[in-house]
């Protein structure tokens, strides 16, 4: 009798054994989900984003065709999230995502929430010009469509065509060219806010909407 009891024991514990690293291994992949997924709009991350824009720029030498690349600000995003609940303000983002993904050209295009208040946007292909229509389009549309209760700015947009843009340090390394034109991107993302409520800002000229 004492054999059945030590059998079924062992028997127990391995299975809580097999349970524990099957959860172990769950719980690792949703880790792994939420540094690449976005839980709130389910959009890729900074991580995917980053690997992505390294991508594009590695497959230029072979290509030879440009891109553009967009930070989107959600503007209204710091003070409302002061002033209103966690509800309101996600459904906000939510809304300013959809207003953005309707407006690019998916699945061609590559939309990734950057950080809290800011979506990026890679264009393959789009000149500076293709990406200032966009930009203006989502401007336009995320007045119109997100009943954002404020006014202030909603969103703003920096954009910069690859490779125009670093024509000077095309030698560069991929890590090094990326710093440029996120930086530059970043540079025009600011340029709109300064320039006026729901504007975006070319860092290719400098001309603005």
């Amino acid at each position: 009798m004492w054999y059945f009891t030590w059998i079924l024991g062992v028997l127990l514990a391995s299975s809580f054994g097999i349970i524990n690293v099957l959860w172990l291994e769950a719980q690792e992949a949703m880790d792994q989900e939420s540094i690449i997924l976005d839980p709130l709009t389910r959009l890729p991350t900074r991580v995917r984003f980053l690997e992505k824009l390294e991508s594009h720029i590695d497959e230029y030498k072979a290509s030879q065709i440009p891109f553009s690349v967009m930070f989107i600000s959600m503007d209204a995003f710091r003070s409302l999230s002061q002033q209103e609940d966690n509800e309101f303000v996600n459904n906000m983002v939510m809304a300013i995502a959809e207003v953005i993904k309707q407006n690019i050209r998916l699945p061609h295009d590559f939309i990734a929430r950057y950080d809290a208040a800011t979506f990026t946007v890679i264009l393959p292909g789009a000149t500076a010009s293709i990406a200032k229509t966009i930009a203006e389009r989502i401007c336009k549309n995320a007045v119109e469509q997100t009943n954002v209760p404020t006014s202030d700015s909603i969103i703003s947009i920096g954009v910069a065509e690859y490779p125009t843009l670093i024509a000077e340090n095309i030698d560069d390394s991929i890590q090094e060219q990326v710093t440029t034109l996120l930086k530059e991107t970043d540079k025009a993302c600011k340029d709109a806010q300064k320039q006026g409520k729901n504007s975006f800002c070319c860092a290719n000229d400098e001309v603005v909407s």
